[in-house]
């Protein structure tokens, strides 16, 4: 049967989202000012990986279905029926974020390419993830990416193809630098979404400008 989730896993399959959820029954959409993108990654050479907002796309059936849940008398038949919709939901989520990042990762280290198209160093910047998600406009976004997650995947995947992984700090400016002179926008904030430097006249995708940066410290 499709979507059959078993008795004895829905509680499990609740459990894969539980800090998504958590931010779902308690967030707010509300006073997000803040521009969130559609991209999960961008990289160097131009390409840009699609974010799937696996969790965004489904926010209002998750809601529904967990005040559903709720409101069912603890114990009964109604209440495990609606828990087990609920899990599939969850299962749902995790599994299109999961499909996404792993389709991501293996693209950036192509270990069936040959090896002059395969990258011999990946470079990414070491994310303050859990200060970003202290900021309550943009925590569910940030949880609904899965960037732990990506971190994961895309190091052990190139470990495996033979394939560097280059961390830098998360102090680099790599976004406020200038990938054409090296001129740095002291000023740049998150809303600014174009990079225009003020010495040599670029003007860029500021996370492509941060991409070239990144690709110069390989």
């Amino acid at each position: 049967m499709r979507n059959r989730v078993l008795p004895r896993a829905f509680e499990r399959l609740e459990l894969l989202d539980a800090k998504v959820s958590r931010a779902v029954l308690r967030g707010r959409d509300g006073g997000n000012t803040t521009p969130l993108p559609d991209t999960l990654a961008t990289v160097s050479d131009g390409r840009e990986i699609a974010n799937p907002k696996a969790l965004r796309k489904r926010l209002k059936r998750l809601q529904r279905l967990s005040r559903w849940h709720s409101r069912k008398q603890k114990g009964s038949a109604n209440r495990k029926k609606a828990q087990r919709r609920l899990a599939r939901v969850h299962a749902r989520i995790a599994h299109v974020r999961q499909d996404a990042l792993h389709k991501a990762t293996a693209g950036l280290v192509a270990k069936n390419k040959s090896s002059d198209q395969r990258p011999t160093v990946i470079v990414i910047e070491d994310l303050h993830v859990s200060g970003m998600l202290k900021n309550r406009h943009l925590s569910r976004a940030i949880a609904d990416v899965g960037l732990y997650e990506f971190r994961r995947q895309l190091e052990y995947k190139a470990r495996d193809a033979g394939c560097l992984v280059h961390v830098v700090s998360r102090w680099e400016p790599s976004s406020k630098t200038c990938s054409g002179c090296g001129w740095i926008n002291e000023e740049l904030t998150l809303a600014d979404r174009v990079f225009i430097c003020q010495e040599c006249g670029l003007t860029i995708d500021r996370d492509f400008n941060a991409a070239q940066n990144l690709a110069a410290l390989a």
